[in-house]
């Protein structure tokens, strides 16, 4: 007679661990296999071994085990979106592509980690702003964040193999920088994060000197001064110097323009 034990590590198991075989018997082992036990719903296969351990023998057998669990899955070409530094009351757009990967149809449906942003402004004391109507220092209340980011399309249904362009758009509501996530949530399957962050800001600079006094000079002489216009804040703008008020033509002459 041969007495042996069946060993198998989850989520395999087995009808039975201790067998006692007669010369000559056989038996049947049901082994099983539990799909549920993977609880990151990301598809993929299980591979272990199922170890048959003699009694009072040294000698050990395996048999390989594998299993393959399927799920609705998504691969999406990035899991975060940085929109950088645009003006405020403005809009800019991105897009991410995204692909069923699983053997199934699959429905997803995008929501917010954040309802809302508390609305903050920083104060620019010091500073010229280009802006209207700005509010400095805090202001009291919260901003819902659908207002500031939004996706689209937010929900939808993939085919094997299908792609879909995601397009993230940022507005720039709030003068400061702004961050939060976008969950995908598929039907049977796991949540995507993607992370957000967009920085709005106001037009600010310096302007040093703001007079240029040039004292008393002979009627055909030139003098040159310079002065120094810096941008202290986070976006491009762009300048013009007006020179139409001077009455006099060719009386000054700026570079650049």
């Amino acid at each position: 007679p041969t007495n042996f034990v069946i060993k198998v590590p989850l989520p395999f198991s087995v009808s039975g661990e201790t067998y006692s075989l007669l010369p000559g018997r056989s038996t049947t082992v049901k082994v099983s296999f539990d799909p549920g036990m993977k609880i990151d719903k990301v598809s993929g296969e299980i591979i272990h071994k199922l170890q048959i351990n003699h009694v009072d023998h040294p000698h050990k057998e395996y048999v390989n085990l594998c299993g393959e669990v399927c799920f609705p899955n998504l691969k999406l070409e990035t899991n975060a979106i940085n929109f950088g530094s645009i003006m405020h009351e403005t809009t800019k757009k991105m897009t991410m592509i995204m692909k069923n990967v699983s053997e199934m149809a699959l429905t997803y449906e995008w929501h917010f980690l954040d309802d809302e942003i508390m609305r903050e402004r920083p104060s620019t004391v010091g500073e010229m702003v280009l802006t209207e109507n700005q509010t400095r220092g805090s202001t009291a209340g919260a901003v819902a964040i659908n207002e500031i980011f939004d996706i689209l399309p937010l929900n939808g249904e993939l085919q094997p193999g299908e792609t879909e362009k995601v397009e993230f758009v940022f507005n720039a509501l709030l003068s400061q920088k702004i961050k939060t996530s976008a969950i995908c949530s598929v039907e049977g399957g796991p949540d995507y994060e993607v992370r957000l962050v967009g920085d709005s800001s106001i037009m600010t600079y310096k302007l040093n000197p703001k007079i240029l006094d040039f004292g008393i000079m002979n009627f055909n002489d030139w003098e040159t001064k310079e002065m120094i216009l810096e941008n202290t804040g986070k976006v491009t703008f762009e300048f013009k110097v007006n020179l139409t008020i001077i009455i006099r033509e060719n009386l000054v002459e700026v570079i650049p323009l």
